[in-house]
């Protein structure tokens, strides 16, 4: 009978791991990252990159989706910006794209949605958790990094990762998801592949690996940015997701590109992490019969604003958003109301900076 009882996390994930640095050319490093446990051991590969000068510079830890890799021009970008950067390579592979002898289980499928009996050896998100939270407790052991300025980035399975990992590891200062969210059982293109699990693996799978159950206890600002007709992570999930944070910030677009490339060009994210979470927000909406004011913090000149709403109950790739105008005045939102046959909501403010923020709206208006 499984018992689905394994130490999550386990507790040497906090510790500084084994780890061998070794040059990878063009000023970069590689970073070999080794866990025993037991009779045991899991290697994890990385690109370490370390801006010119004297530090200690803000760090961050760079989590691929799926179908990626370490890409090393993106902690390249990092580097560029007075950041170092820990790019992970996720698949069990080394940076060369050889499979690693003991390397960590690969981001396929058939990792990804399975849970083991007695131990997480086999599942993905529970070894590149672990292997997540040991690249960040040696970059905070390394001299040349800020451990008051650390960060995480995720881009789609990278972001639920990063979310994952923020429900236990609160030694960041800030992370952004792009894409990535949870609720992945009822409210991503893969729901339905959970049915070829048992309902008791079902059942472990969501206590242990779904991150809307951990991450009530993120004590840093967190950003979700994504797209409402994402075609992988749906926009219930996301905002189910973004509900659980304490510390949320979101910023929502009815159609944004899914990839490696458009997140890591998104001006939002990248301004979220080097101003560490410090972000122009939407405040809480006051009600009238007819319209709705909601004040906001942020830079109003050139901005666009507006209200998106749709009718569907399972929001997905192909759900009808509609988009009205918002008039921006006096530091304040002027929104009409939404009509009654709307199921979900959001307003979004555009800033000429290229800043993008967002606020749910609670459906019905109280």
């Amino acid at each position: 009978m499984p018992e689905y009882a394994f130490p999550w996390p386990h507790p040497d994930w906090w510790n500084v791991p084994a780890a061998k640095l070794s040059e990878a050319g063009e000023g970069r490093d590689m970073l070999t990252l080794t866990w025993t446990n037991g009779d045991n051991t899991f290697d994890c590969q990385a690109y370490w990159q370390v801006p010119q000068g004297v530090g200690p510079f803000p760090a961050i830890l760079l989590l691929h989706g799926g179908g990626g890799q370490a890409f090393p021009d993106w902690g390249q970008e990092w580097v560029d910006r007075g950041w170092a950067a820990l790019t992970m390579d996720l698949r069990g592979k080394s940076l060369h794209g050889n499979p690693l002898p003991n390397g960590i289980p690969p981001d396929s499928e058939a990792h990804k949605f399975r849970i083991g009996d007695h131990h997480g050896y086999a599942d993905w998100p529970y070894m590149a958790t672990g292997m997540a939270m040991m690249a960040h407790s040696w970059m905070l052991s390394h001299p040349e990094v800020d451990a008051d300025r650390t960060a995480w980035m995720g881009v789609s399975w990278g972001g639920y990762l990063g979310l994952l990992v923020s429900g236990f590891d609160q030694r960041f200062r800030v992370g952004a998801s792009a894409y990535g969210a949870g609720g992945l059982m009822e409210s991503s293109m893969w729901s339905s592949g959970f049915s070829k699990m048992n309902e008791a693996a079902r059942s472990a799978w969501n206590a242990h690996y779904e991150p809307i159950t951990r991450l009530a206890s993120t004590q840093f600002p967190l950003l979700i940015r994504s797209g409402a007709r994402d075609l992988a992570f749906h926009f219930k999930g996301l905002r189910d997701t973004a509900l659980k944070i304490p510390q949320s910030h979101l910023a929502i677009v009815p159609d944004w590109k899914h990839g490696h490339v458009p997140a890591r060009q998104d001006r939002t994210i990248t301004q979220f992490i080097e101003r560490l979470g410090a972000w122009p927000e939407i405040g809480l909406p006051r009600i009238s019969p007819r319209q709705i004011l909601l004040p906001y913090t942020g830079q109003l000149a050139g901005a666009r604003a507006f209200l998106h709403y749709c009718s569907s109950d399972q929001p997905g790739p192909e759900a009808d958003w509609h988009s009205v105008s918002v008039r921006i005045w006096d530091g304040h939102l002027i929104s009409p109301t939404l009509p009654a046959v709307a199921k979900y909501g959001f307003w979004t403010v555009e800033e000429s900076s290229g800043w993008i923020s967002s606020r749910l709206a609670t459906i019905p208006i109280s």
